[in-house]
């Protein structure tokens, strides 16, 4: 199914074989057992969840692919895609560390993103960029912003490839910004993507902070009056949103201080869900949402915090998904899931269906990891 892979470490995963594994022949994909057991043990609830009028997506995040075993997980990724009736993929940040210098790692955005890319044909790849993406722990190691990443370097190695795919809403005064929406007109749904994670730049687009979180004036801006303005739909109410990127912006305290607690953004989300008005003067935002009505914001999903959670606040879900990467990175509460190499917890997504009739959302773990569902 998926040809020869070779990887720095060396390591070759063929299709018969992964790590050294011998895979199963019973299944289509030829996945070994550790993750074919965790989709079984998954598929049955997820094909529940869906009929003709859901979107279901697939939500993978802070993959961290810098080893062969890392990898390996992104290519069942491709299986579980293949083997889903998917209305798109996102990809939620962290493909690698960004511990290397640029050109190196942005090689290594190239390998995860060609994995996905194989099995990603038909339907949207949509990728959310995210703190190690900006090679910040190179570039902070050396002290030379330079070697970060640039918006515009990120444009090309990842946002170009979800334009590939769909009509791609982006900042037109700001085109290299990293965020933008989709439309799914058939469902009326719109996913906006949030960069929280921007390059602070000179006039020549050259990073030149370390700043590995940071979001600047034009995104607060575009996301209140563009992304989130539905009053030229001829009935905007008819139309549900739903906001990713890759960290959190509320309440930190939640997530292990590894939220932005981003008072403008969840001011925009609240203000766009009651249908009031909100300006930022700072920002110089000014936006009236009353002539479209109050909002149907669905959920903003992110990941970073390598968690599952669900939260409820003001009325805004806000849910986060645990990494892709095997490995625990919290036993405090709220805790990580376990996670072992080669097990039936190695890998680890969300596929999240959203029934827009009854307002309900089902977030279904495959692999290690918390399910849950709620309603919006």
């Amino acid at each position: 199914m998926y040809g020869n892979y070779q990887w720095a470490t060396g390591e070759v995963i063929t299709a018969t074989k992964m790590n050294g594994h011998t895979m199963v022949a019973d299944n289509p994909f030829y996945l070994p057992p550790y993750y074919k057991a965790n989709f079984d043990a998954a598929i049955d609830g997820i094909m529940s969840d869906i009929d003709r009028d859901t979107f279901s997506f697939m939500f993978a995040t802070d993959i961290h692919a810098d080893t062969a075993t890392k990898l390996e997980n992104v290519i069942a990724l491709g299986a579980y895609i293949k083997s889903l009736p998917l209305d798109c993929v996102i990809l939620g940040g962290d493909y690698f560390e960004g511990n290397l210098i640029k050109s190196s790692s942005m090689k290594k955005h190239r390998e995860v993103f060609q994995i996905i890319r194989k099995e990603v044909s038909d339907i949207p790849l949509v990728i959310v960029k995210g703190n190690h993406d900006t090679n910040t722990v190179y570039a902070t190691a050396q002290g030379v912003p330079a070697e970060m990443i640039s918006n515009k370097e990120w444009y090309a190695h990842a946002v170009k490839y979800t334009e590939q795919y769909s009509n791609v809403f982006r900042d037109i005064s700001n085109p290299y910004g990293g965020y933008y929406y989709l439309e799914f007109e058939s469902k009326k749904i719109r996913v906006v993507v949030l960069n929280n994670c921007e390059a602070k730049q000179d006039a020549n687009g050259i990073p030149n902070d370390l700043a590995s979180l940071y979001v600047s004036s034009a995104q607060y801006k575009w996301f209140a009056e563009v992304a989130l303005n539905l009053s030229g739909k001829a009935v905007p109410t008819d139309w549900h949103v739903m906001v990713v990127s890759h960290s959190q912006p509320v309440l930190s305290a939640l997530y292990h201080d590894y939220a932005m607690d981003d008072a403008v953004i969840e001011a925009i989300e609240i203000a766009f869900k009651t249908g009031v008005s909100y300006t930022n003067v700072t920002h110089g935002i000014s936006i009236n949402y009353t002539t479209q009505g109050t909002g149907n914001f669905i959920a903003h999903v992110a990941g970073h915090c390598h968690i599952d959670s669900w939260h409820a606040v003001n009325n805004i879900n806000y849910v986060t998904v645990e990494c892709t990467a095997p490995s625990q990175k919290w036993n405090t509460a709220p805790v990580s899931a376990v996670r072992a190499t080669y097990s039936e917890s190695m890998n680890s997504c969300g596929i999240i269906t959203i029934n827009r009739a009854a307002k309900t959302v089902s977030h279904r773990k495959i692999g290690a990891g918390t399910s849950a569902q709620f309603t919006y």
